[in-house]
């Protein structure tokens, strides 16, 4: 992005959106996890199918918003979604 963007961006305000660039992307990754590994079945969903979440690297910004994460999301059943979001 511009440097506009960085600086005036909703998305990477500490006081709009302190999640950045997981809350605004990262949320649709896991969304799918969610579906794929509960095979649809929204029974499924409500079992604790998430078991851990982990960020395993990632860049802030001086507000201290993520603007690059690499994330795990551990399922039951030894299922590990990957993601990557900036």
């Amino acid at each position: 992005g511009c440097d506009n963007f960085f600086k005036n961006n909703v998305r990477v305000k500490k006081d709009a959106d302190f999640m950045g660039c997981i809350g605004d992307l990262g949320w649709y990754c896991v969304r799918m996890g969610l579906l794929v590994f509960s095979q649809m079945d929204s029974a499924e969903l409500r079992k604790g199918l998430i078991q851990e979440v982990q960020v395993v690297k990632y860049q802030l910004n001086e507000e201290g918003v993520p603007l690059d994460a690499d994330c795990l999301v551990y399922f039951s059943g030894n299922r590990v979604l990957t993601f990557h979001c900036s």
